[in-house]
């Protein structure tokens, strides 16, 4: 529709209408040439661009051990709105009760896990390793630590008496776990505060 046109400047249209047809292409096209000196910098950023949406990708759906899948950019939103039927943290409750880990204070795990969903499937793993380490006399807490303004998910490793072998057996465990904390939306560390479990 000629109300839809561009306007042009009087004096452009003159100049293209006293043009002959093969310079009003040369002229237009150079008007929209890339600057080939800026080509290889364009190239990096398409690269750059490339792989950080295949790292998004790959980051956009995790799946949990509590079975709820939903983008990671959403977990904390998507996981406190469900919450309010109680269904993520019932589901919490119950792989929570299947870990042989004291826990005192059930409701903090729970709502740091409500907003850390992708944490839980690493307790049995960790659970596991660290009754095969440990003596059956060894007491093992479950709590949420905080760290300046941070928080995370400790288990204490309690026993009655302490030797040089009690870190050295919880630093073989860390070894162990550590890659699995790749790419988590939270922290965990396994120690021991010295505590008796008499």
């Amino acid at each position: 529709m000629a109300g839809d046109a561009i306007p042009y400047p009087q004096d452009q249209i003159f100049r293209l209408q006293n043009q002959e047809p093969q310079d009003l292409f040369i002229d237009w096209s150079s008007s929209f040439a890339v600057d080939l000196k800026h080509e290889n910098e364009i190239k990096e950023l398409r690269s750059i661009v490339t792989k950080l949406t295949e790292e998004v990708n790959r980051l956009e759906r995790i799946i949990i051990n509590v079975g709820v899948i939903v983008p990671i950019s959403q977990i904390g939103q998507v996981s406190r709105i469900i919450d309010l039927e109680g269904t993520i943290g019932m589901k919490i409750d119950d792989e929570l009760a299947k870990l042989d880990l004291n826990i005192p204070n059930q409701s903090s795990v729970r709502d740091y896990l409500v907003h850390h969903l992708d944490m839980v499937d690493l307790l049995p793993i960790v659970s596991e390793k660290i009754h095969q380490k440990f003596s059956i006399d060894s007491v093992f807490s479950l709590e949420i630590a905080s760290d300046a303004d941070d928080q995370y998910i400790t288990i204490n490793v309690r026993q009655t008496t302490y030797d040089d072998s009690v870190m050295d057996r919880i630093r073989e465990i860390r070894k162990e776990y550590s890659p699995l904390l790749v790419n988590k939306s939270g922290w965990f560390l396994l120690t021991t505060d010295y505590i008796s479990q008499e």
